[in-house]
């Protein structure tokens, strides 16, 4: 992945995902970019949109936040054995957080979902096309 400096710089889940699911998502992004540069309203939209674009990490956490909970409910009011799920996700959330991988990961990734570096990497290319230096320095600061 290149950044907005032109540098490569490295993404810990692009590595370990699958190639023709970053190659899908790379041509989409592409897509969408091309769009853009013909079709203001176009960028605009699409602008708004990745702004409220949910990156990978996010949809991993709330996903572990809400399985977790149940498991440890059912594990502390029903059977002690919904606690080996509620095991595994903790063992995930440190394959993740160590290697940039989980199965849960590899799953949303084909699902669609894109780390922060390419959703910034889209809107910082589509902000100029909006015509947004007062955009770019707003949203900078987030």
């Amino acid at each position: 992945m290149i950044d907005q400096t032109g540098h490569q710089s490295y993404d810990r889940v692009r590595a370990h995902a699958a190639q023709t699911v970053n190659e899908r998502l790379d041509r989409a992004t592409r897509a969408n970019l091309r769009r853009a540069a013909e079709d203001r309203e176009f960028a605009v939209q699409r602008l708004a949109k990745v702004e409220r674009e949910w990156e990978l990490d996010r949809a991993i956490m709330l996903g572990f936040a809400v399985m977790g909970s149940v498991a440890l409910v059912l594990g502390l009011r029903r059977d002690w054995r919904w606690r080996f799920p509620l095991s595994a996700q903790i063992g995930f959330l440190a394959l993740h957080s160590i290697v940039g991988w989980c199965p849960p990961a590899a799953v949303l990734r084909r699902l669609g979902f894109r780390t922060r570096q390419e959703i910034e990497a889209e809107r910082l290319a589509l902000v100029p096309q909006v015509g947004g230096e007062r955009n770019a320095a707003e949203s900078s600061t987030l």
